[in-house]
């Protein structure tokens, strides 16, 4: 009896809507959703934030007769790991003060980045960077590539990265292939190549703080 009941019940349910409704004779179903790529990780020295120290250097030290001061150059590492095999690069962005506005040797140039100010407002140096080496799932990458939007046309890339954020990186394991390739792991050497423009007499009398920051920003392919 209680299995009769619970279908008579769910009948008159049915029959009941149909007359309250009875002047809707259309009703429509949508269906909703989006596919997003696999979620990855881009750090730089293993960490999400690393400081690369330039050390106390003294005024002997500088070169002398507006000459510009080489530092020592520095190496990082860039990875970028994924769930599932990606394509992947990246973009950089100075975040120094007077970026895109930095001089080595006199000249300016969008691949220079700010390593900070003196107190009378005087870039005190900057920094460029460019690839050295890397990796894709433990292959060795032949061509690192750049492409100024996501078009699709990548060329390959020799020199400094840009420094305002205006191209994007990234790289393959294939001589002839200028198109980038797929991975869990990528893995990108980086150099970094600092040095310290030439400072007045006044500026170089202060102590002068080195203060860059860039951010490497991971983009989806």
């Amino acid at each position: 009896m209680k299995k009769t009941a619970i279908v008579i019940a769910l009948l008159s349910s049915v029959a009941a809507s149909g007359v309250a409704n009875a002047a809707n004779s259309q009703a429509t179903m949508k269906l909703e959703g989006s596919i997003i790529p696999a979620t990855c990780n881009i750090k730089v020295n293993g960490s999400t934030s690393s400081t690369l120290s330039l050390g106390k250097i003294t005024a002997a030290q500088l070169e002398q007769n507006g000459g510009t001061t080489l530092l020592p150059n520095k190496n990082v590492s860039l990875n970028i790991t994924c769930p599932s095999p990606t394509f992947v690069g990246f973009q950089v962005m100075d975040l120094g003060e007077k970026a895109g506005q930095v001089e080595l040797s006199g000249v300016k140039d969008t691949g220079l980045f700010s390593l900070g100010t003196t107190k009378s407002g005087a870039i005190v140096g900057g920094y460029f960077i460019d690839f050295e080496s890397g990796k894709i799932d433990a292959k060795k990458v032949t061509n690192f590539i750049s492409s100024a939007s996501l078009d699709g046309k990548w060329s390959k890339f020799t020199g400094k990265l840009d420094a305002m954020k205006k191209s994007i990186y990234s790289w393959s394991t294939e001589s002839a292939m200028s198109y980038p390739s797929i991975g869990f792991s990528h893995e990108v050497g980086l150099t970094i190549h600092p040095y310290i423009n030439p400072l007045s007499a006044s500026d170089a009398a202060d102590k002068i703080e080195l203060s860059g920051e860039a951010t490497y920003d991971l983009v989806y392919l």
